[in-house]
């Protein structure tokens, strides 16, 4: 009887630690979604400095025209000069996906794909084509807190089908 009270304990407390981990992972998730949430809200001038705090102190950033900043005080004056230029003063962004999968406890990666709209020409003003965007961050847990250490832009385009033939095969 001794032994099947053991057995059992032993099985109540994996059971248990087992849904604590899981508890754990979904709380870590919801706080990836909100710096990805708060990133989104953040698209305007007004809070680049909100933006910018989502950022750790060794962050990468690369937009989707290649200008690349490294660290947290790059970081901080690249915002500042883009939100400054009134880029993404109309702009809006519609959300289409966004999936959050963790590489370790305190590494998680990001992809986000939404539409963007309202962006208007650094030097003309004038409104822009939408912009159909897919971004990729990597979010780490620094003492109960995620912030950014990787981001990036890519404008996903419908590139035509060429026709290629391997070197090795004869057309």
């Amino acid at each position: 009887m001794q032994r099947i009270l053991i057995i059992f304990v032993t099985f109540l407390a994996m059971a248990l630690s087992l849904q604590a981990q899981g508890n754990k992972r979904l709380e870590d998730e919801r706080f990836v979604r909100e710096v990805v949430n708060k990133l989104a809200d953040t698209l305007d001038g007004d809070k680049s400095q909100a933006r910018a705090s989502l950022f750790a102190d060794d962050a990468l950033i690369v937009n989707a025209f290649g200008n690349k900043r490294e660290g947290r005080k790059e970081i901080d004056k690249f915002w500042e000069e883009i939100f400054s230029s009134q880029m993404f003063r109309t702009s809006q962004t519609k959300e289409k996906e966004i999936s959050v999968r963790f590489l370790t406890p305190k590494l998680a990666l990001v992809d986000r794909f939404y539409v963007l709209t309202g962006q208007r020409g650094p030097n003309s003003g004038r409104e822009l084509p939408p912009r159909e965007i897919h971004m990729t961050l990597i979010l780490r847990k620094e003492k109960r807190q995620w912030l950014i250490v990787y981001y990036s832009v890519a404008d996903l385009r419908s590139l035509p089908a060429q026709n290629v033939t391997p070197q090795n095969q004869q057309p």
